[in-house]
């Protein structure tokens, strides 16, 4: 996995993001893959990790709780 992949569904999610169940279940699974390539041993796992947290700036409706800073 690299960053410009994990950037790539991050725009992904973002084009869905009016779709709230579908952009928050992508959401998820992306953060599962990162977690699963850095546990793997990925060689990026700073910037694997980088690239994932965009999504807390997604204008995805978070009426359950406020995203962490």
């Amino acid at each position: 996995m690299t960053e410009d992949e994990v950037r790539q569904r991050v725009a992904e999610i973002d084009e869905i993001a009016d779709m709230q169940e579908e952009a928050h279940r992508e959401e998820d699974r992306l953060y599962c893959d990162v977690l699963k390539a850095i546990a793997g041993g990925a060689d990026n796992a700073a910037g694997l990790a980088r690239a994932v947290l965009a999504t807390r700036h997604l204008a995805l409706d978070r009426h359950y709780s406020e995203p962490l800073e």
